[in-house]
Formats: C-alpha cells, sequence, structure tokens
C-alpha cells in the first residue's frame, strides 16, 4: 500500500517536471514568434498566425493530457490559451494590433513582478519567470519530501 502510494507521488512528480519543461519550452517558442511578429511584413502574418495557433494547440493539448499539474493554476493557463488565441485572430487578419496581441500572449504566458519578460535568456539556468513554473516547482518539492519520507 506505502509502495503504491510512493509509486503515485514519484508519478506526479514526474509529471510536474514535464509540465515545467513543457511551459517552459512554450514560452521560449511565443518569445520567438513576438519577435518575429515585430519584424514582419504584414504578408507574413498569416504564417505567424499558424505557428501561434499551433503553439496553443499544443499547449491545451497537453493540458488536457496532464490535468493534474495544472489543477491550482487553470486561471492562469485559460487566459493564456486565450490570448494566444487572439494573437493568432489578429494576425490572421492581418490587423493593426497583431504585434500588441502577440505582446499580450507572451505576457500571459510570462507574468512575474520581479523579472521582465524576455530579460532572462531562454537558455539561462534562472528560473522561467512565471507563476505556474513556480506552482509546479512547489508541488515537485512537496512530492519529493514525501517520497524521501
Amino acid at each position: 500500500m506505502l509502495r503504491k502510494k510512493l509509486n503515485e507521488m514519484a508519478e506526479f512528480r514526474n509529471e510536474a517536471r514535464a509540465a515545467r519543461d513543457f511551459v517552459q519550452k512554450t514560452l521560449d517558442q511565443q518569445q520567438k514568434l513576438e519577435r518575429q511578429a515585430r519584424t514582419a511584413p504584414r504578408n507574413s502574418y498569416s504564417n505567424l498566425a499558424d505557428q501561434e495557433r499551433k503553439l496553443q494547440q499544443s499547449l491545451e493539448d497537453f493540458q488536457a493530457q496532464h490535468p493534474q499539474p495544472f489543477k491550482k493554476s487553470e486561471t492562469e493557463s485559460q487566459a493564456a490559451q486565450q490570448a494566444m488565441n487572439r494573437a493568432a485572430d489578429s494576425l490572421q487578419n492581418k490587423k493593426e494590433d497583431a504585434r500588441a496581441t502577440t505582446q499580450q500572449a507572451t505576457q500571459q504566458l510570462c507574468s512575474s513582478s520581479t523579472t521582465p519578460c524576455g530579460a532572462v535568456p531562454a537558455s539561462s539556468s534562472l528560473p522561467m519567470p512565471t507563476k505556474l513554473k513556480q506552482m509546479l516547482d512547489k508541488e515537485i518539492q512537496t512530492l519529493e519530501q514525501y517520497g524521501n519520507q
């Protein structure tokens, strides 16, 4: 019985780590997309819209496949997905606010009050400045403590 509980906790810890890594990867891709939108001519917006939709869909799919790590951050995750949808729509329709909505989508994924988004390079060993990652890290730490007991 105890062994089964420890295995479940280890599985959740691993799932939380995978979710943290996925969120970091998604943020990196969103930041790249935002940079491209800033410099791209309007006629290439439809390609960027496709990328934005794929990125949003991958976040939604991952969350659907791994709902447990996202339970405490459903609001933030939904807000990020909605912002990504708005950005994709603006890009697809080649609207004036396409660059701004893409930036807003990045900000939704990158919601730190201390570190401005983009200030920490993706390759940095510093933690990703998002509430979601911080929540996942806390869950992992708690599960590791229980697993070590």
